[in-house]
């Protein structure tokens, strides 16, 4: 036999929440990098653009004094600027210079070559000096004739930016690399507690004697798993239901069995040790009439235990009554005759009802069988099919003793026979008992009663089927 091969709900769990998790951070970690240096770039352009107007400005000043020659010579302005740049690290990367169009290279930063740093006189431009790219912003000024006077231009080493974006960078990973482990055990933990009932459900019913139906415990019960422990204890339930209908059997048969048993032995032996025909003729007619008894009364068991096991499992159909009847009664034909029982039938009503046809004939057959059964010789049956607002009604009146009030409901219950009959008419106790069964199967109500003939009068209302206007 091939070995069922199964999963594990956690390892999956897991995995994929895991896998998820760093998949999900790997991409992130790379979005929030390119956006980091998208905007580092484009900070550093902002700073050359707003360096290279602050130049303009102070040139500007310079020139309207007219002091621009007067304060800055070249290699003085270079001697100058020495002295005072400070410690920053990123400062020796970026470098300047302004181009009079007339006396040339006026002013420039030590590390800034003595040739022009662009071709282009306004705007962004990338150029390589040495092998070293250099982002350049440059900015032309115009007299009011729209004559060029002085071109400014402002470079920066590329690598500072790729620095730059990399720090940037190493300090997100940094924190992101710190926080993923214990992300991933916060998951790990979250995950073997969020499956704690699964594994405490999974104990319950491996500890679980095989006797032992109780529902199982539903507390703290996650909302997920509230559909499979309903449906387990609700199979319990039928569960606990079948195996009491099957002791309730077995001790049922037991003990209605032990004394018909015990007298068809008896006369067996009785027959065996018989010796004339006439006793041992006796003898076998009390073994037949004990075998039609109990054959009787375990047909009856076996349906009492079938409707109590599978009453809510009964197909129905729209059926009508009166066949039934006919059948019923073509069948107890032979017992009638016997007792030359008089049966009327009276049919006021030929609706259909919802039934179960095999249940709808053991009903039928049981009330009409008891009606004759307890009639005397030459009685009187009578049987009436009418209907009112609600119901349609089958009445079965017999000529037999009744039943007084104060035993109408005991009469309902199995293995239940009156004193006053029991030693007059063969029967189990159960025919009713299947009668009451059944009618509750068919949401029928059941009504005892005294007889215009004398007797019993047993009512049964089967509840009409309205049909939908359209």
């Amino acid at each position: 036999m091939k070995k069922t091969k199964y999963y594990s709900l956690k390892g999956l769990l897991l995995f994929t929440l895991l896998t998820t998790t760093i998949v999900t951070w790997g991409i992130t970690a790379f979005i929030s990098y390119q956006e980091v240096r998208s905007e580092v770039y484009d900070l550093f352009d902002d700073e050359l653009a707003q360096s290279a107007k602050v130049i303009h400005a102070f040139v500007e000043s310079l020139l309207h004094n007219k002091t621009l020659y007067e304060d800055w010579d070249l290699d003085e302005g270079i001697s100058m600027l020495e002295e005072h740049i400070g410690k920053n690290k990123y400062e020796h990367k970026v470098a300047f210079q302004l181009w009079m169009t007339e006396q040339g290279l006026i002013l420039r930063s030590k590390n800034a070559p003595t040739f022009t740093f662009s071709e282009i006189k306004n705007g962004f431009s990338n150029i390589t000096i040495d092998e070293q790219p250099w982002d350049v912003f440059s900015l032309q000024n115009k007299d009011e004739e729209g004559d060029e006077t002085y071109v400014i231009h402002v470079a920066q080493h590329t690598d500072i930016r790729k620095q730059l974006t990399e720090k940037i960078a190493f300090l997100v990973y940094k924190q992101a690399l710190v926080s993923l482990p214990f992300l991933l055990i916060m998951i790990w933990l979250i995950v073997g507690y969020a499956l704690r009932p699964i594994k405490s459900l999974t104990n319950q019913l491996k500890h679980r004697k095989l006797n032992y139906l109780k529902p199982l415990s539903i507390k703290k019960l996650p909302v997920e798993l509230a559909p499979i422990l309903n449906s387990l204890n609700d199979l319990f339930g039928r569960l606990e239901h079948a195996f009491e209908n099957e002791r309730r059997f077995t001790a049922d048969a037991s003990h209605e069995l032990r004394t018909p048993l015990a007298g068809l032995l008896t006369q067996s032996q009785v027959a065996l040790k018989a010796k004339d025909e006439a006793t041992q003729h006796q003898a076998l007619m009390q073994i037949e009439r004990a075998v039609f008894r109990m054959t009787h009364m375990l047909e009856q068991l076996l349906i009492l235990s079938r409707l109590e096991s599978e009453s809510s499992e009964v197909e129905k159909e729209l059926l009508n009554i009166t066949d039934t009847i006919n059948q019923v009664l073509t069948d107890l034909a032979h017992l009638a005759d016997k007792k030359n029982t008089d049966i009327e039938i009276s049919i006021e009503s030929n609706r259909l009802i919802l039934a179960n046809s095999g249940l709808l004939y053991v009903l039928i057959r049981n009330i009409i069988h008891n009606a004759i059964l307890y009639s005397p010789e030459n009685g009187q049956v009578t049987i009436k099919i009418s209907a009112n607002e609600n119901n349609i009604v089958l009445s079965v009146q017999d000529s037999g003793p009744g039943i007084p009030h104060e035993h109408r409901e005991q009469v309902m219950q199995r293995f239940f026979r009156r004193v006053e009959t029991a030693n007059s008419t063969t029967g189990s106790g159960l025919g009713l008992s299947i009668v009451s069964n059944i009618a509750t199967i068919h949401n029928a109500q059941i009504k005892l009663g005294q007889s215009d003939l004398g007797g019993l009068n047993f009512e049964i209302h089967f509840p009409i089927i309205k049909r939908r206007s359209t």
